[in-house]
């Protein structure tokens, strides 16, 4: 059952990842004055200045920093009750090595790309990483997804995803030896993961799949509830086991899949949140902890994202650095303060 303090500690969540949204949009290089920011939004600004700042700079950061945080961090959730592993994490299937590769194809290979083809018009525009990672996505889903219909056994679901992320980042170890200094760059640079670069047409395109991926997410509450105890029992209590397993690897393919492709492979965020959220709340309630991940996970996200770009600074920090070097420590802090007063 739960308690008045969890509802009023996830209010404060929502509150403060909303509070951060607007500091996202005050706060830079160049400092905007709330008032400022208040007339962009309803449109009474006319500056064309603070529009370009706000509306086409700050604002889609901000969002993709929550709908990133909220995504990875409840798609963590789902691998961590699906395989009973509390180190599995949104990219334990090969999703974030699908999307490294098919953006490591693109970057490292598009000097062998005729500036005539169809090929290079596809992907000579804004979109063009975001479709190469998806496409890299996609083919590692398709693999692990007809998998899932073949084996039952969801540890060899698991290693099966574990040995087909180890090929692939092989694959992309060998493009990188022979790239070169421009090209090599460029793809560390992705791997930093960043909001900066996302536009607010690809915001849209994130929100719509989010919001499918959160759906199903939330229809999958019960489901995972029983398998929390095991797959016999989930199946004593009527539950379609193989149909639950395959619908848990669409939604973590749509969630996690998404936000790799548009921002890059965010560490840490989808494999700490829902640790940090079961120590917070002290349950195991699918349902408290599902929500708990939307809402902390995208304050602790969109977090990261504001440190990350130094406000008052002309410099930026690389997402994954804030994420792991401020979100690592936390955690073993959060596991020894529990384990003193066990």
């Amino acid at each position: 059952m739960h308690k008045p303090r969890h509802y009023i500690t996830l209010l404060a969540f929502g509150f403060a990842a909303i509070i951060v949204l607007l500091l996202q949009l005050v706060l830079g290089s160049v400092h905007v004055p709330m008032a400022t920011v208040w007339d962009t939004l309803s449109g009474a600004n006319t500056d064309p200045v603070f529009n370009e700042i706000i509306l086409n700079g700050r604002l889609p950061s901000a969002i993709a920093s929550l709908l990133a945080g909220a995504a990875l961090s409840i798609s963590g959730l789902h691998m961590q009750i699906l395989f009973r592993n509390p180190i599995a994490g949104p990219y334990v299937l090969g999703i974030s090595a699908g999307a490294n590769l098919g953006v490591a194809c693109l970057l490292m290979l598009s000097g062998f790309i005729s500036a005539n083809s169809i090929l290079y018009t596809l992907f000579a525009n804004e979109w063009s990483i975001s479709i190469a990672a998806a496409l890299g996505a996609a083919v590692v889903f398709s693999l692990i997804i007809s998998t899932a219909f073949r084996i039952r056994n969801v540890v060899s679901l698991l290693i099966i995803g574990l040995m087909l992320g180890s090929a692939i980042g092989a694959l992309v170890e060998l493009m990188e030896a022979f790239a070169s200094k421009d090209e090599l760059r460029a793809y560390v640079l992705w791997t930093f993961a960043s909001f900066r670069q996302v536009t607010m047409s690809q915001v849209y395109v994130m929100g719509f799949i989010f919001a499918i991926g959160l759906a199903l997410s939330l229809y999958l509450i019960k489901p995972l509830q029983a398998m929390l105890a095991g797959e016999q029992y989930a199946i004593t209590m009527g539950i379609n086991v193989a149909r639950t397993r395959r619908m848990v690897v669409i939604c973590t393919a749509l969630l996690a899949g998404s936000i790799t492709a548009f921002c890059g492979p965010v560490a840490f965020v989808g494999l700490a949140v829902p640790h940090i959220c079961r120590m917070i709340f002290r349950t195991s309630d699918t349902k408290l902890l599902t929500i708990a991940c939307l809402t902390l996970g995208a304050l602790i996200c969109a977090t990261c994202s504001l440190i990350a770009t130094l406000p008052g600074s002309e410099r930026a920090l690389p997402l994954n650095v804030i994420t792991s070097l401020l979100g690592a420590p936390y955690v073993v802090w959060l596991i020894y303060s529990r384990s003193k007063t066990m």
